[in-house]
């Protein structure tokens, strides 16, 4: 048989249990270990068991791999239990473990059930090297108790829960364990103290007949499990409608402990920022907290203030600047100037509340994407080279304003790329902005808080790029 070391010793997971268990922290996988392989790759999560005693050493070793850890939502945060993620370059994904110091379990908003069965885990399981999991006897044990916690709310809506479409991510999982199960070690820890409160009978018949499971087998279970619920009639349904409640109001995303990040994502136009935000985003969004905010001045983002100015003014002044540039240029150049003058104090208008929204997130803990952070006047979005001093002084204290970000990440791209891009644009102008950016990120490149991408490279390349990066930033490593 081919060992976990052989499978997957080179991976991040592996390693993570290997550190644990050389700190000598006593831990278990103590669920879904036939899905092991899925949590290597980040399609599921891991969840670890750890005693009590070990809090503070588990967090410390998780710290020094580089591991995050992350504030759950109020309306799915549940007591001792910790999130931690960390991107693995190898799959192209965020890792999750769950730390559990208390076995907390059913629906997903209550996890109304808390089995006290720490100390049977970490006494009675199984290893292959350093990864050790629960024996599947009491996982299956458990799993039955789970099923009937977790359908509660459907049993009593629909009066009888059809087995198999109904529960088939339970009965695959059942089918699993019992394949690995040995029935006299299933009786052995059915008589454990512990388990003196489950329905022993009835997980015996689940056990030899998973069909056998119906709603009143598990009404039985359910009613042997009183001592184990967390929250009954109206408190059940109080803190199930305030999660709900929160959950609206709050939305997705777990946050940092402290702080969060700013991430300026840069460049000229063609290069790809959009794209590359929307996708940094998808990515992180699995996990954490994360929002794209755009501070440029595009047609698309504009204000009630700036949209009232583009059609009623803008009229007025092609008509105006049209027949004075007849007689007087000079004229004529000082309503244009006029006009863009105007339009430019409204765009950083619109900027402001956008990036202190930004910043606010931040410091609530979230992830906030810049997309067009105001880098320098003229082509860094800081306002066109009018020559017009005032304006260009007003904007300068405007954007002193702005902090610099965490992450600069800037996107590197030939003029030629850039013009193909952008067809609908003046491609001397867009060619002159390719240049001008490139001479800026040369001057910042070897500067920590910098990441300098290709920007003709994939956008699945690019993306994991920043990903690895912002966690390291988030890890403290820069």
């Amino acid at each position: 048989m081919i060992s976990l070391r052989e499978q997957y010793g080179d991976t991040l997971p592996y390693k993570t249990f290997e550190a644990i268990h050389s700190a000598g922290i006593n831990y278990c996988i103590w669920k879904s270990m036939d899905r092991f392989a899925e949590g290597v790759r980040g399609e599921t999560d891991f969840d670890v068991l750890v005693a009590e005693i070990s809090r503070d050493e588990v967090f410390n070793v998780l710290g020094r791999l580089g591991w995050i850890r992350l504030l759950a939502e109020s309306w799915r945060r549940f007591p001792d239990i910790h999130d931690f993620v960390r991107y693995d370059p190898q799959y192209k994904r965020f890792l999750h473990f769950h730390l559990h110091f208390r076995l907390i379990s059913g629906e997903m908003r209550i996890k109304n059930l808390e089995i006290p069965l720490r100390s049977l885990y970490l006494e009675n399981m199984q290893h292959d090297g350093p990864i050790y999991w629960a024996m599947p006897e009491l996982q299956l044990i458990v799993l039955c108790l789970r099923i009937a916690d977790k359908t509660r709310g459907l049993d009593a809506v629909k009066g009888l829960i059809p087995l198999g479409p109904g529960l088939k991510t339970f009965k695959d999982e059942f089918i699993e364990l019992r394949d690995v199960c040995n029935d006299p070690q299933l009786q052995t820890l059915l008589r454990q103290e512990q388990l003196a409160v489950a329905a022993s009978e009835t997980v015996e018949r689940f056990f030899q007949d998973y069909s056998s499971y119906t709603r009143d087998a598990r009404k039985s279970v359910r009613r042997s499990l009183k001592a184990w619920v967390r929250y009954r009639g109206f408190a059940y349904l109080r803190v199930y409608l305030e999660r709900l409640i929160m959950r609206r109001i709050e939305g997705m995303g777990k946050r940092q402990y402290g702080q969060g990040i700013t991430v300026a994502i840069v460049g000229g136009d063609g290069s790809g920022k959009s794209t590359l935000a929307r996708e940094v985003r998808k990515r992180l969004s699995q996990h954490m907290q994360v929002e794209h905010i755009y501070l440029g001045g595009s047609p698309d983002s504009r204000g009630a203030a700036r949209t009232v100015l583009r059609f009623t003014l803008f009229p007025l002044v092609t008509v105006l600047w049209r027949i004075l540039s007849v007689g007087s240029h000079d004229l004529a150049h000082r309503v244009q100037r006029f006009y863009y003058s105007l339009e430019e104090r409204l765009i950083v208008a619109e900027k402001i509340p956008r990036y202190r929204r930004g910043q606010g997130l931040r410091a609530g803990g979230g992830i906030v994407l810049y997309e067009r952070f105001p880098l320098f006047p003229g082509y860094g979005d800081r306002g066109d080279d009018l020559g017009m001093e005032k304006l260009e002084n007003y904007l300068e204290q405007k954007y002193r304003l702005f902090e610099t970000p965490d992450l600069m990440v800037c996107l590197d791209v030939q003029p030629e790329t850039a013009a193909a891009r952008k067809p609908d644009h003046p491609e001397t102008m867009v060619r002159d902005k390719a240049t001008v950016f490139s001479a800026y990120f040369s001057s910042r490149s070897v500067q920590p808080d910098t990441l300098l991408l290709n920007a003709e490279e994939s956008v699945d390349k690019l993306s994991g790029k920043v990903c690895e990066r912002i966690a390291g930033v988030l890890a403290g490593d820069r």
